[in-house]
Formats: C-alpha cells, structure tokens, sequence
C-alpha cells in the first residue's frame, strides 16, 4: 500500500485514491482494475493517463469517491501504523440527501451534508 495515495478536498466534500501503477503496461493496468472491480463488489476503479517530466505517457489506477469506503473495507486496517494516515478519512460517509430540485432522495459521498444539494439528474439540467 505504499505506492498509492489518498486524494482529500473536505472543502469540496471529495475524496479519491489514486494507486500507482506507472511502471506497468496499459495493457496490464486495465487488467489490475477488471481483477480489482470483479473482486470488490460495487467497486468502480479506472485508469487514467499521466504524462512524467519527459512527456512519456503512464497509467495509474483511480477509484473515485463512491468507491473509496469499499475500497478501504476490502483492503482492512494498514498493516503499518506508519501508513495510518492513507487512511485518514474521518468524517467522509455516504450521506442521503433530499434533492432541492426534485425532492427525492439521493445517495451521495462526502464530507459535507451541504456541499451536494442537487441529484445527479437536476445537476445535468
């Protein structure tokens, strides 16, 4: 777990994980992340492309907020109190809110019970 980290914006109620995987392959980190979805149940983890100082392209491993707590429960509790903190999320849940827009309720992660208050659906109008 120590080649990855924990990406935390409280302001904006956001959290994800970035896991680096930029010594591999695409080819291979498309496969980690199917193994990596297959195994973990509701899990949503993607690539995404980075570029180094040379401008050489690479691929890491993103699982965005709605996935983060899964993600965390199936890893469990670090194995090193040294790495403690790349599981600091204290305060982050999944938050049911009443949309302003449409009155129905809608699941969200975060922070913040403010910071969405608009379902998905209203926020694409």
């Amino acid at each position: 777990m120590g080649d990855g980290c924990l990406n935390c914006n409280p302001k904006k109620s956001v959290i994800s994980i970035s896991l680096a995987t930029n010594g591999f392959s695409k080819t291979d980190v498309e496969k980690l992340i199917c193994k990596l979805n297959c195994k973990i149940e509701g899990l949503n983890a993607s690539i995404q492309e980075r570029k180094n100082h040379k401008r050489e392209k690479s691929f890491i491993i993103y699982i965005g907020s709605s996935s983060v707590l899964k993600f965390l429960d199936y890893v469990g509790e670090p194995f090193l109190k040294s790495f403690s903190y790349k599981w600091d999320i204290q305060g982050y849940s999944e938050i049911k809110t009443i949309c302003k827009c449409c009155n129905r309720e809608f699941i969200h992660y975060g922070f913040n019970k403010e910071y969405r208050v608009k379902c998905s659906e209203c926020r694409k109008k």
